[in-house]
Parts: structure tokens; sequence; C-alpha cells
């Protein structure tokens, strides 16, 4: 994939800007970013104007008033948009445990901290430690919604770290605060590129050349790109640009380096950029850069709706509780990284089985078809742990998912004619037990017949009405495009077959063809209140 030109990408954001004006009251519209088109469920080398919408509808079923243009004039140059079906984005906390609850003095980017104000015990991350450049003093630099609560936290607030959340019996107020606040960037109604706040630091000690916790602190060759402040709860997740937070702020990033500033990124980083953190709740992860210059909607509690511009996206780089981290370019941007990234996903979608702990789809599954299926949930538990979340491909279908039961418990709501009843029962008695063997350790192969039966239950699915066409033609195809590469594989062979980038690729291209499917969840504040 090409890096964007630079002038391109400024065309592209003022079209954005253009598309926020025209048709911005309209509710389905949930944001807009820069990014490249994708034709056929493909990702292109074509820019365009990414407009996302609650749901994408085809043409003939949109008002003109409200349909979004091919392409939107800025200064006599057409640029091309594409419109996305994302999710609206709203705010929202969970309180979550912590892999880095410890006390450090000194202090240590990384580590959890929270604020007097909020009514119960919280958490986020102490991002970096910074200088106000009004006064000289040293400060630590979080997320305003973390240490200053959505802008209503009074100036010379206690934070403390641990966090409140992570406090063990001897903890006490007095004994974890490191500071007081002392300034935010103000989140008001409207539009914010910035949600940050910093704290003076008091009675503690700050070495010259601190560290992360597990990270060493930014540099010239490692800039600080953004901070996390936001993510759905299904990996994706969304940085403010740090060079805009510290100006905003009007500090400066420490360790102090010659020439000032060279440890910050002076502009948006090129996509697929290599990133890693440190952060309160998932300690390290590795992840990169999949678009830029996002804007999206937010409901502030206590402020209202406020649109977050210029963002940054990634995926699985944090969890609730990160909220604050300092997010740096990585030093080893080839392929090498790649273990780093592939841990980091496994250790987010860990996160996500806690939430999704049991199969909401099964009981759907029962009522429609009538067959026994909510006996199997313990060999449908075995099959993701065991089987599918031990590959890439199968942790991206296990979050797709997801993602995706609403949809598919609404298609499941009726009941199923007798023919497909019976026909379910047929293949349940059939596979149950084979795959209960396979799950145990049988060494039998995929054989013809189940490529088969593959075909034929797509047929069945798109007969009543479970499948739409569209969705019939993608899985169709995805089949026939793998069913002589996997013809006898056994189960091992499969899981090694499913961790190859080129079958990832495939099922995720698959998967984009299919407009009716959610491909991310709203973005939530990654606070864990």
């Amino acid at each position: 994939m090409s890096a964007m030109d630079s002038r391109v990408h400024a065309l592209l954001t003022r079209a954005g800007e253009r598309i926020l004006e025209l048709f911005g009251h309209d509710e389905n519209i949930t944001g807009v970013g820069v990014g490249f088109r994708r034709r056929g469920g493909k990702l292109t080398d074509e820019p365009v104007v990414a407009v996302m919408v609650r749901k994408k509808r085809r043409p003939g079923l949109v008002s003109r008033r409200r349909m979004i243009p091919a392409a939107i004039d800025v200064d006599g140059t057409l640029c091309p948009t594409d419109v996305v079906q994302a999710q609206a984005v709203l705010m929202n906390a969970n309180g979550w445990p912590g892999a880095l609850p410890e006390r450090y003095r000194g202090l240590r980017f990384g580590c959890g901290v929270s604020n007097l104000n909020d009514a119960r015990p919280d958490a986020g991350t102490l991002g970096a430690i910074v200088r106000d450049n009004t006064d000289g003093t040293t400060c630590i630099l979080s997320a305003n919604h973390v240490i200053a609560d959505n802008n209503s936290a009074p100036r010379g607030d206690p934070v403390y770290q641990p966090a409140e959340l992570d406090w063990t019996a001897e903890e006490t107020a007095e004994r974890t605060t490191i500071g007081r606040l002392k300034r935010w960037v103000q989140i008001t109604g409207g539009a914010t590129a910035v949600d940050a706040a910093i704290a003076q630091v008091e009675g503690v000690r700050v070495e010259a050349n601190y560290r992360g916790v597990e990270l060493e602190p930014p540099s010239a060759t490692r800039p600080a790109i953004g901070m996390l402040v936001a993510g759905d709860g299904f990996g994706n997740v969304w940085l403010t640009s740090m060079a805009t937070t510290l100006r905003e702020l009007n500090a400066t990033l420490l360790p102090a380096t010659e020439p000032p500033g060279a440890n910050v990124a002076s502009s948006a980083p090129a996509q697929w950029t290599k990133l890693e953190k440190v952060g309160r709740t998932t300690s390290y992860t590795a992840g990169r850069v999949h678009a830029t210059n996002q804007s999206i909607r937010v409901e502030v509690p206590g402020v209202g709706v406020v649109e977050y511009t210029g963002l940054i996206k990634s995926q699985w780089l944090g969890w609730n509780g990160d909220s604050g981290a300092m997010v740096i370019k990585h030093a080893e941007q080839s392929e090498a990284m790649e273990p780093l990234e592939r841990e980091s996903q496994a250790r987010i979608q860990a996160l996500i089985r806690e939430v999704f702990e049991t199969c909401e789809v099964l009981p759907a599954i029962q009522y429609a078809y009538n067959v026994p299926i909510t006996e199997d949930e313990a060999l449908s538990d075995d099959i993701r742990d065991n089987f599918m979340s031990q590959s890439e491909t199968g942790r991206f279908l296990i979050t797709l998912c997801y993602l995706n039961t609403t949809l598919v418990n609404t298609r499941l709501e009726r009941r199923q004619s007798a023919e497909e009843q019976a026909y379910a029962r047929t293949l349940y008695e059939r596979y149950q037990p084979t795959i209960a063997e396979v799950m145990a350790g049988s060494s039998r192969g995929l054989e013809v017949a189940d490529r088969e039966n593959y075909f034929e239950l797509l047929s069945h699915l798109r007969t009543s009405g479970v499948l739409t066409a569209e969705e019939y033609t993608a899985a169709y195809n995805l089949g026939r495009s793998h069913e002589s590469a996997v013809n006898g594989m056994r189960r091992a062979e499969v899981t090694r077959y499913m961790n190859r980038p080129t079958v990832l690729n495939s099922v995720r291209n698959a998967t984009l063809e299919m407009r009716s499917l959610t491909q991310h969840g709203p973005a939530i504040v990654m606070g864990a209140f």
C-alpha cells in the first residue's frame, strides 16, 4: 500500500470538513475520515474521504437531500467519497482490573492514575511526564476524562498513583497522591482535537531520564505519535495527536531533546506505521496506523455531543483503563514486529471473550431450527478457545460474530419451515459427534463431503432468508477459493493454514463485501470507572 501524498491528504481533509458542513445535521452520519477506497471488499490505492454512517442503504432508498455525492468540489478539485457503515460513537466506561496496578516511585509513564473528584473509584493511565512552559514545573500528562473528569474536577484536585481502583488495603489518599490537577483543555459542545490535562507533580521523585513501566521514553527515532483516548470494545482504538495536545496545553514532553521537540511527531503518521504503547490495563502492546484525520461524534457526560477531530485509528493497542497512554512510533518497522502485534491481538481478544463469555446465538439457532444446540455450550466454548482463537483468521471471525450477534438473532426470530428444520437436524446429527471427536483429538481430516455440505448449507440459509444475496455470494466465493487447499487437512493443519496472512486477508475482504455486517463497534472512552 503506497503512502498518501501530503497535499492530497490536506485536500481530502478540507473535503471532509465540507461534508460535515453540508450533511453533519443528518443523524445517520457518525463521522468522516481520510483513507483509501474499498472496492469489491478490497483496499485500493485510491485516496478518498470516508463518510461513516450508522446504516448504509442502496442509493434508490436514499432521498436526494440525504445522498452523499460521489465527489466534493474543493477549489475546483473533485475529491472522491466512500460511504462506510460504522456504529455511532458513544462514551462509556467499565471497571476493569489492571495489568499494572503497582505503585511506581519514581514515576514512570504507563502506570495507573486517577483523580479525587469522581464519585467512585476509577483508573486511567499516566501518559507522560511534561514540563509546563508557563512556569517550568514538572507535570504528568493524561486524558481530561481520567484526571479532570470531563472539565468538572476543581483545580488542585489530588491525582493518585496507583489509581484508586487499584488500591490495596494499605493505600490511602495521602500515601498515593502524586500531584494536583493544574490545567486541562476544555471539552465543550462542538468540536475538539484534544482530550488532555496536566497535574503538577507533588511529593514524589521524577528521574531526569525517566522511562515507562515496560518501555523506553520517546526519542527522535521513536517519536510520540499520540494519546490513546477511545476504543469500541472490539479491538479498534482512536488516538489524539501528541503534537496538538502539547501545543494546546503549552507543555514540553520530557526528557528534553535537542533540538527541542524532536521526540514528538510533527505531522500525522503514514498509514501502516507500526506503534507501541504501555498502559495500566493491558501493559505493553503493539499495533499499526489504520487511518488518520478521522472525526467521530462522542456523547460526553456532563457536556453533550462533541465531535472529536484529527484522530488516528489503530487496532489491538488498548482497553478500558488505558486512556491517556502515550503511543510511540516503533523503532522496528519491518516484519520482525509481527509477533508483538499477534501477542497484543491475542491479549485484547482474551478481554473481549470475558465480555462475551457465552455464545448468545445458540438459543436463537435452537428456536429457529429446533435442534438441541444449547446443550453443546461447552463444546462451543472449546471450539472458540482451543481452535478458533489459535489463529489470526479464527480470532477475526470470533470478533465479527460478537459484533453481529444482534443481527443474527434478529434474522432468527421466526421459526424456520418444517423442511428447513428437518435439514438442520440431519446436519446437526451428522456433524455434532464428528466435531466433538475432532476437538477431543481425532485425526479426521476435511473430506469432499464436508465441502459439499458447506455449499449446501449456504444455499439453505439463502433460501430461508438468513443470508442476503450479497452475503451468500461472498461466502460462496470464499469457500470456492479455499476448497482445494484445505482438502484432507487435519485440525492442526487447518489452524496453521488460518494463520497465514493471505488467508486472513481473503476472509476479511469477503466480509467487507457483506455490507450488512458491522466491522467495528461504537467507540468509547477507555477509562475504567
